[in-house]
């Protein structure tokens, strides 16, 4: 047995010794399986989730524990339909909702904007850490009339555990792999005024090998080391008012590689290049790179929150400060051609944001049917990002790429690339909700927005700016509500809402933009409409709830993200003043129109204290109609293929133009999940369990550009069993994840890997070598583990 898990096991059986004083000093009890209500605060006023007419998927802190989820983007497995990833290189992420996707490396603003304890938070602070968590909501469909900014496919809120004014309160949640990963996290509830004010403090270690990619030629495992710390005040001294402020920072050190796979394996006939050709498959786990992404990070957020009442009103106030340092190492030799030579491109991310929301809402119904919420936002984000480009330089003397033996490397020249940007948005929103009798109701809002976009980019050293824009956007965005409820049982409602996102300014093109490339580089903001309608219902003496909606939305100018890089003319500075034309390639932007439809379900089946099932279903259908977006067209017959290296081919204007009916996400049409439980009881004191956590994904043609990515479909499967407190004071469990080791490549290229040198042998032309490999994504290998949880006093 591995050290840690015999550590856990030690702190089990401490626990189960503390049981009967755990279960005596507990004030608190989980709430009943069969009759209790989950309380959501999706409208910013706590409701019942059946009450709220929207699609709201809850997950709350008890599923995180339960669950081991230890990631934040691992609720996308108990939330069907969303998709979430953060990427190696620690400052990228992706996101989709409702068959649409978002890809922070695009620069295009996300169509899924994320809040802790109902700030609006940058996707750093989340996708790094996950603990002490009381309940995350997933909101679906266009956002912004009540919350924050607007945002088209939905909105996910987290609030962490707030402090307990009456009682002292400690709880531990610990876990240990068969994978080297172990998982800690401790509160602490203090009272420093009973009934007044009391703080929680909590904190957090987590070490792990990532995806578990290493190096073909061996060297160092990948890892990810993060700690972080929190720590809340909540004071509340008369009933008028209340307040909580919030205070976190978190560091984390990580490594990874890109994991790859064999080029012949998904492209039998295509040629071997250069380098190494051994045969790597999915399975492996393997990378032909020697170095790894090397990120050092330092974040810093804190968040306060204020409610004053009077006359029957609330005046509320949210605000928050988020900075991020970060330092990141990317290799370039992705081919791994040049074994022995460390080739980075240094990425430093120096970012801070501060939002500020003040808002007036009522709480006492004007005229006994009114409810009205009026307030202001003001978000601004500023960031410096100096990037140290490398060139290699290397001798091929003029000889073809595949030559064996060749290249040689000589030496590496560095490009200093000086970025700033500044955003500012304000924003000014309402919501008036009309209550007709006791079973109808009909809401409305608006939110105006003005939007200032600041971006310098330069090569200080050839005097060259690349980029210098003050852009205003202007917009408002609506929705409105209608919902009856026909008894006890049953609820109905529509709505429709529009939302909006700034167009983007895409970076990376370092010549003169031509119209058409300007188009391509930033296109205007995009608008969409959406119209949704569904039904919430609880029967059978509410032992079943089962909600179910269909939507349809429709964009104006969606904002697409090429997946496969573009061949463009480029221009070549290295011989400065001497500039001449050579091939570039680069993932272009374009508005293009779009329309998303689907449905959605959730049934929770709770026919006893011991059983529950909550089964959940997403589709969304997404579908691009004659979009106009760059392409690689040799033949220039407008339609999409391998493209041209001959710069002279490429048109007049840049780039080639292809007419694409494609689909809007890469995600799969539909998911399920499945969260099974049982439960029995061993005495008054003890409850054993076994519970699973099934998640299934169709076949998946993902990008229908690149004909090799298909993906079948899989389903994975994770147990739990164990024992635990019949009030949750304590819980020791053992748990397996995808426990049938089911295996699938999620993405993969349609190009191999390369590396671009410029070759002194020939007028230090650019050349790109190419391997024999690609790089892909896959699922998670198997994984056993223990956890331990004990909560003494308060939670």
């Amino acid at each position: 047995m591995h050290r840690p898990l015999r550590i856990i096991s030690s702190v089990g059986a401490l626990a189960a010794s503390l049981a009967s004083y755990a279960h005596a000093q507990d004030a608190t009890s989980e709430p009943s399986l069969v009759n209790d209500d989950i309380v959501v605060t999706a409208r910013r006023r706590e409701e019942s989730l059946q009450e709220v007419p929207q699609t709201v998927n809850v997950v709350s802190g008890a599923s995180v524990e339960k669950l081991n989820i230890t990631k934040f983007e691992d609720i996308k497995s108990v939330v069907p339909g969303l998709s979430l990833q953060s990427t190696g290189d620690g400052f990228s992420f992706r996101a989709s909702l409702r068959g649409v996707g978002y890809d922070s490396i695009a620069s295009v603003p996300p169509n899924v904007e994320f809040y802790v304890n109902e700030a609006l938070v940058s996707p750093f602070s989340l996708f790094q850490s996950m603990y002490d968590v009381g309940q995350i909501e997933v909101l679906r469909g266009p956002q912004g009339t009540l919350r924050g900014r607007a945002s088209p496919s939905g909105q996910i809120t987290v609030t962490t555990r707030r402090p307990n004014l009456d009682d002292v309160g400690v709880m531990f949640n610990g876990s240990a792999t068969d994978r080297d990963a172990y998982n800690g996290s401790a509160a602490i509830n203090i009272p420093l005024l009973p009934g007044v004010a009391a703080l929680r403090l909590a904190g957090l270690v987590d070490q792990n090998h990532v995806d578990q990619v290493r190096p073909l030629n061996g060297g160092r495992k990948p890892f990810s080391n993060t700690e972080s710390g929190r720590i809340s005040l909540r004071v509340e001294p008369a009933d008028w008012f209340d307040g909580n402020v919030m205070y976190q920072v978190l560091h984390r050190r990580a490594e990874s590689y890109r994991q790859v796979e064999s080029l012949s394996l998904s492209q039998p006939g295509a040629p071997l290049h250069f380098g190494s050709n051994s045969l790597i498959t999915g399975r492996d786990r393997r990378s032909i790179g020697d170095d790894p992404i090397f990120v050092n990070e330092d974040q810093k957020l804190l968040i306060g929150n204020a409610n004053v009442r009077f006359a029957g009103q609330q005046l509320s106030y949210v605000g928050s400060w988020f900075k991020v340092d970060q330092d990141t190492r990317q290799p370039q030799d992705s081919a791994n051609i040049f074994p022995g030579q460390s080739v980075y491109q240094l990425v430093p991310v120096a970012a801070t944001q501060k939002t500020h929301e003040l808002r007036l809402s009522s709480v006492d119904r004007i005229m006994g049917i009114f409810d009205y919420t009026v307030g202001a936002v003001y978000v601004q984000t500023i960031g410096k990002n100096p990037i140290t480009s490398p060139s290699i330089i290397a001798f091929n003397g003029g000889a073809p790429a595949g030559t064996p033996g060749l290249p040689v490397y000589l030496t590496t020249a560095n490009t200093i690339i000086q970025g700033a940007g500044k955003q500012t948005e304000k924003s000014y929103f309402g919501n008036l909700t009309a209550h007709i009798g006791e079973r109808a109701e009909i809401s409305g809002g608006l939110r105006h927005i003005t939007f200032n976009d600041k971006n310098f980019l330069a090569i200080p050293s050839l005097g060259v700016t690349l980029q210098d824009i003050d852009q205003d956007y202007d917009a408002t965005v609506y929705n409105f509500t209608a919902k009856y409820r026909f008894n006890d049982e049953l609820m109905v409602y529509a709505n429709t809402g529009s939302s909006w996102r700034k167009g983007t300014q895409a970076v990376g093109i370092f010549r003169p933009l031509t119209p058409l490339l300007e188009s391509f580089v930033r296109p205007h903001p995009e608008k969409s409409k959406s119209y949704e309608i569904g039904m919430k219902a609880n029967l059978f003496d509410r032992k079943l709830e089962l909600n179910v909606t269909a939507f349809h939305q429709k964009f104006d100018g969606f904002l697409y993200r090429n997946n496969t890089p573009v061949n463009f003319v480029d221009l070549d500075f290295s011989q400065f003043p001497t500039v001449t034309q050579r091939l570039g390639q680069f993932n272009f932007l374009a508005n293009v129109p779009a329309k998303v439809s689907g449905v959605e379900l959730q049934a929770l089946f709770r026919p006893s204290r011991h059983i529950s099932l909550d089964a959940q279903f997403a589709y969304a259908k997404g579908k691009i109609s004659n979009g106009q977006v760059a392409c690689n067209d040799a033949n220039l017959d407008g339609v999409p293929d391998g493209g041209t290296t001959d710069v002279t081919a490429i048109p007049a204007a840049g780039v080639a133009v292809c007419s694409i009916n494609d689909r809007v996400s890469n995600a799969p049409n539909w998911s399920l999940t499945l969260q099974p439980e049982y439960s029995m009881s061993l005495s008054d004191r003890a409850d054993a369990y076994l519970r699973g956590l099934f998640t299934y994904s169709p076949n998946n043609p993902n990008d229908p550009t690149n004909a090799y990515d298909k993906v079948k479909g899989y389903g994975l499967l994770n147990l739990y069993l164990g024992v635990r407190d019949p009030d949750g004071a304590w819980e020791i469990g053992a748990f397996a994840k995808n426990i049938t080791n089911t295996f699938r490549v999620l993405s993969r290229g349609d190009r191999p890997l390369q590396t671009n040198a410029l070759d002194a042998g020939a007028g230090f032309a650019s050349v790109p070598f190419q391997s024999n490999y690609v790089q892909i994504t896959s699922t998670p290998p198997r994984e056993f583990g223990v956890s331990l949880r004990v909560a003494l006093g308060a939670r």
